[in-house]
């Protein structure tokens, strides 16, 4: 008996001492990784470190915590870890959404898209608001992100995806919103200005749409003021400005046969290229999804009403005079003939518009379009 006993005891001795002795003890298996002190192992449940509040943890921080202590902060959702008495984010959890949070909100006054979301403070990190670079701040921290949504004549869509990226560049996991509508709008209202380096005059411009065929056209030439009132509309703010070949600088003509501005561009940035997304006025002045047309956007819609003889700005003399107000249309599309020239679609009064090559330097019409 005594022997049995003996043995029992021997026995729970290696079975219990042993992870003593070796260092390294094994939860849920009998063999724990060597390089752990501490192997939890399980398919069915998971480990769980202590919780506490943000408020919590600064005075567990008065305890004088050792390097590498952890806890699971309930306020920021994230584990954390002490170094130096500081409790530092192992890793950020994507954004917990706001309940009012889910659809972005559409300003239809300004045609700006606000989405929200709790957990951070940041600021952008490319053009749009796609991704974003965000940290924690405290736990009431609130990020709004925004993007601008050109008006249209068509209902549009748009949603958010936002990528939390904390301080050291780890990047979390990308967070979606829900997707909301922007109705329909028949005009958009533009404060040009000259500080623009776009707009020759100051003027509030409110252009309405049409859409002639599913595409969304502006009613009126860039910059003009009124609708023309017929094709040989020869007035100053109906024929709108005029721009040379993939520059962003608008030219007036008032009815004095004045200039704005006076001095005449040579027009050495147009190269042998068409015209750049960069250089487009009506990127600039409408949104991103506005641009000059092409050449068979131009051709699908130039004979069917809207567009009027606003004549051009002849290069050759570098006078202020408007060639043909009232008598020829000469409307710029995007698309180059070669190194100094581009299409341009022109006619006399009365007559079908038809594409010709025209100097590059001479200065035309803009009429907006708005991708499909």
């Amino acid at each position: 008996m005594k022997y049995l006993i003996k043995s029992f005891i021997l026995f729970t001795l290696l079975v219990v001492g042993a992870p003593a002795v070796l260092g390294q003890y094994g939860i849920g298996t009998n063999s724990p990784n060597p390089a752990a002190a501490v192997d939890v192992s399980s398919t069915t449940l998971g480990f769980l470190p202590p919780r506490m509040s943000t408020s919590q943890l600064t005075t567990l921080a008065g305890k004088n915590p050792a390097n590498g202590l952890m806890v699971f902060d309930t306020d920021q959702h994230c584990l954390v870890c002490f170094t130096n008495n500081v409790a530092r984010p192992v890793f950020l959890l994507p954004p917990v959404l706001l309940p009012t949070a889910g659809k972005p909100v559409i300003d239809t006054n300004t045609g700006i898209a606000t989405y929200t979301y709790a957990g951070g403070t940041g600021s952008n990190s490319g053009e749009g608001a796609s991704v974003w670079k965000w940290w924690r701040t405290d736990n009431n921290a609130i990020l709004s992100v925004t993007t601008a949504c050109p008006k249209s004549c068509k209902s549009q869509t748009v949603k958010f995806s936002v990528t939390p990226v904390d301080k050291s560049g780890r990047i979390g996991l990308t967070v979606t919103s829900d997707e909301t509508t922007i109705q329909a709008s028949s005009s958009v209202t533009i404060s040009h200005d000259p500080s623009d380096g776009i707009s020759p005059t100051t003027q509030s411009i409110t252009y309405s749409f049409y859409n002639p065929w599913g595409t969304c056209w502006l009613d009126r030439n860039l910059g003009a003021v009124t609708k023309a009132g017929g094709a040989s509309d020869n007035s100053p703010g109906s024929a709108g400005w005029y721009w040379q070949f993939n520059t962003l600088q608008g030219y007036s003509v008032d009815a004095s046969n004045v200039r704005n501005p006076a001095t005449w561009g040579s027009n050495t940035n147009s190269g042998n290229t068409d015209w750049q997304p960069i250089n487009d006025p009506c990127k600039r002045l409408l949104g991103l999804s506005w641009h000059v047309p092409c050449i068979g956007e131009l051709e699908s819609v130039c004979n069917q009403g809207s567009f009027h003889c606003a004549g051009y700005l002849n290069s050759d003399a570098y006078t202020p005079s408007g060639y043909g107000r009232g008598l020829y249309y000469s409307y710029w599309t995007s698309n180059q003939d070669g190194v100094g020239f581009a299409h341009v679609f022109t006619a006399g009064s009365g007559a079908s518009l038809v594409d010709v090559s025209f100097s590059k330097v001479n200065a035309n019409s803009v009429r907006c379009v708005q991708d499909q």
